[in-house]
């Protein structure tokens, strides 16, 4: 529980201070968990658990630090959970796929855990997949990001069918290794849940505890099914001699339905929906794909507004409730359309328009917008 609380707290770490580099950010965090978790089996197993506890401290003490250097938690709008669950976007497809992703981990996990399987060897080989499926995703997030939602949940079904299916043809003593590979590639729905997710508060201005603490309880639903599918599957007899097969072909068939319930758009919100055009592709500053000659121009167009409300707001100093609305003020938005947008009461809305024309001097809506047109930079226009 201390440690879940805690990747939590780094969760919403993450989204405050490092607003265009979640998805790196995030893929890091989780490289630097396996690889101190891979650690953990180097020492004496009786010294494991203090080894885990002292993780704990240290993480904790880093964000305590980190929290009182840089004070990102008092830059963090104030959003009311019902006011965050009404603007969140994460529907139920994303959902399943979590769950999809997470029951597939859990069918594997359960029988690389067991006794006969659990040596040292496949202790090491397990956390070393996982390093290196999460190193990959890093080496992507700051490079190519091929590793796209879409992409992994166009491998997901295949994949990992083929993993769970070899299942009925293998002898005891060799399952280990379609188990391996399904629990390797399982990481990948998993870390893009997590992305998406980072992804959606950041974009969405969500509360961050709530959201991330909603979205992991996905995931561990997931798992515990995986889990007691992969007891009853390994385990059981409630089939008699071909209890195995009937399940395997049961989480197949699952899999098979969910696929087909989810139609071919991307829910992750780094990514269009059309395929991007030919040529050389870069990381955009919210984590998308940009082509270089195609999109660019627009791209650099719109990060230019976006930086010159940034530099007004923080000239005049403006709150970041009152900096949300500033920049769609500036689109020529009025204050029906900001109070729909921002879930907020009209009256809210219009006193924070007040507040920013106070604030910049200005009178109306139009001067607002000539403002942020002609701001050049610190202090001039």
């Amino acid at each position: 529980m201390g440690a879940a609380s805690l990747a939590t707290l780094w969760g919403e770490f993450l989204c405050v201070q490092l607003q265009g580099q979640v998805r790196v950010a995030v893929a890091a965090l989780l490289a630097l968990a396996f690889f101190w978790h891979a650690g953990v089996l180097l020492v004496d197993p009786s010294f494991a658990p203090f080894v885990v506890f002292a993780l704990v401290v240290a993480s904790g003490g880093l964000y305590l630090f980190l929290h009182a250097t840089f004070a990102p938690m008092d830059d963090m709008p104030l959003v009311d959970a019902k006011e965050s669950d009404a603007r969140l976007q994460i529907t139920w497809k994303p959902s399943l796929l979590t769950v999809m992703g997470s029951l597939a981990q859990g069918f594997a996990l359960y029988w690389l855990v067991q006794p006969q399987v659990l040596v040292l060897p496949t202790s090491f080989l397990a956390e070393a997949l996982s390093l290196v499926v999460v190193v990959l995703l890093l080496v992507d997030s700051l490079r190519s990001f091929v590793m796209k939602e879409s992409f992994i949940r166009r491998l997901f079904l295949p994949v990992l069918g083929a993993c769970i299916l070899t299942l009925l043809f293998l002898p005891a003593d060799l399952r280990v290794w379609p188990c391996m590979l399904a629990f390797g590639f399982s990481l990948l729905p998993y870390a893009s849940a997590i992305f998406a997710t980072c992804e959606h508060i950041v974009r969405c201005r969500l509360s961050a505890l709530r959201t991330f603490a909603g979205a992991r309880l996905y995931a561990a639903i997931g798992l515990v099914v995986g889990l007691l599918t992969g007891w009853l599957a390994f385990s059981s007899d409630v089939f008699g001699d071909v209890t195995l097969q009937a399940w395997v072909v049961v989480v197949v068939m699952f899999f098979i339905l969910v696929s087909t319930t989810l139609s071919t758009k991307s829910y992750y919100p780094g990514e269009d929906a059309p395929s991007a055009p030919a040529g050389a592709v870069r990381v955009g500053v919210m984590g998308q794909a940009v082509p270089d000659r195609e999109q660019a121009p627009a791209i650099d167009k719109k990060q230019c507004f976006q930086q010159r409300c940034d530099a007004v707001a923080g000239h005049f100093g403006l709150t970041n409730r009152q900096t949300e609305v500033l920049h769609l003020l500036a689109k020529g938005r009025n204050a029906a359309y900001i109070q729909k947008q921002l879930v907020i009461s009209q009256h809210t809305a219009k006193a924070h328009i007040y507040s920013i024309y106070k604030k910049t001097g200005t009178h109306s809506q139009q001067d607002l917008m000539d403002l942020v047109e002609s701001w050049e930079g610190e202090g001039k226009r």
